[in-house]
């Protein structure tokens, strides 16, 4: 597996994209706690996740956290 920058932003769609699903999922997923919270990018608009949140994440699914 490559490894991970942990200063590479994903923006939204590129999140969705990566995890295969809707933007209304992974809003629903933040909202409740399920998934990490994003990184504002600029003030009161663009947002992203962090790609080591997502790894780290995607790690703990993996081993049923």
């Amino acid at each position: 597996m490559p490894s991970v920058d942990p200063l590479k932003i994903r923006r939204i769609g590129q999140t969705c994209k990566c995890l295969g699903v809707s933007r209304s999922t992974l809003w629903r997923w933040v909202q409740a706690g399920k998934f990490p919270q994003p990184i504002e990018l600029t003030p009161g608009g663009a947002k992203g996740f962090r790609e080591s949140d997502i790894e780290a994440w995607l790690d703990g699914r993996a081993k049923g956290e």
